[in-house]
């Protein structure tokens, strides 16, 4: 079981080394990696891949993350994961929790449920300066 996002660091790197993935943001670094004979593409955000290989390296991500997502839904609960998000995005501050409902939603986590928590955080940051 995945319990931080140090382990799921961890076991991208082992897929990506399993699927033969690299991370590279300039040609130099793209050159230096690539093998001859061998079809490339970008999964994103400098995610360099075999064609024939991102689909199951992509699920054995999705696989990991969910991993670490039912972890922390389990022992943190809903309102202490909306409070990290909520002040991991600095709502306090912009006034606006979108990103949070974003970076929840993997969670099964609702804007309904953010915004039931969005007055408490609000005064918790009020009764503590956090501005």
């Amino acid at each position: 079981m995945i319990t931080s996002q140090t382990e799921l660091n961890a076991q991208f790197t082992k897929i990506w080394n399993t699927y033969g993935a690299f991370i590279a943001f300039t040609q130099k670094q793209l050159k230096e990696k690539m093998q001859e004979g061998v079809q490339y593409a970008t999964t994103g955000w400098g995610l360099i891949c075999p064609s024939e290989n991102i689909e199951k390296m992509q699920d054995e991500m999705h696989a990991a993350v969910k991993e670490l997502q039912t972890y922390e839904l389990e022992t943190l609960g809903k309102k202490k994961l909306i409070w990290r998000e909520l002040a991991n995005h600095e709502a306090q501050i912009t006034m606006d929790y979108s990103d949070t409902v974003d970076a929840l939603a993997g969670y099964g986590i609702t804007e309904e449920d953010v915004h039931a928590q969005w007055g408490a955080y609000m005064n918790y940051c009020r009764e503590h300066d956090l501005f």
